[in-house]
């Protein structure tokens, strides 16, 4: 048997909110870190790769939660509007009786917009592959550690 669950859901604006702050202050810390070494740690513009990494990352975070939150969102409101619709004789709700369904997270425009931005950094003189992977690590640990504390949280 499994168990009832009772604790108020994450707030996710808030989690997206504080691992975007977090990354950005951690980029920031690391690229001023890199720029300040000189080239013993690569120079300016592995420093300047990474601010960018880190503004990718968060962008494609947020871009993520919203449309992942916003499908979320809509598969519930549909199966609602669904059971206040149905007759309860006809037994459980399958999936196919679901009226509404969303169909993606953002889909085609978000992946557009990234690939361009990927390809438009890529292009920038000074933008090494290296540092934009930095940045990009560094939104994904700031997420992982703020999802930790905010399910600590609850």
């Amino acid at each position: 048997m499994t168990e009832v669950d009772n604790r108020p859901p994450v707030n996710r604006r808030a989690l997206v909110r504080e691992a975007v702050r977090n990354a950005c202050i951690a980029g920031g810390v690391v690229a001023a870190s890199v720029a300040l070494a000189g080239d013993a740690l690569g120079g300016s513009g592995l420093a300047i790769s990474i601010v960018f990494g880190t503004l990718l990352g968060a962008i494609n975070l947020v871009l993520l939660a919203r449309g992942v939150g916003g499908a979320i969102d809509q598969t519930v409101a549909g199966i609602e509007r669904t059971e206040r619709t149905r007759d309860v004789s006809q037994g459980p709700l399958e999936p196919n009786d679901v009226l509404a369904r969303p169909r993606g997270a953002g889909g085609p425009f978000r992946l557009a917009l990234i690939l361009l931005l990927v390809a438009g950094l890529l292009w920038y003189p000074p933008t090494e592959p290296l540092g934009l992977a930095v940045g990009v690590v560094l939104v994904l640990v700031t997420t992982s550690i703020a999802g930790y504390r905010h399910e600590r949280a609850r």
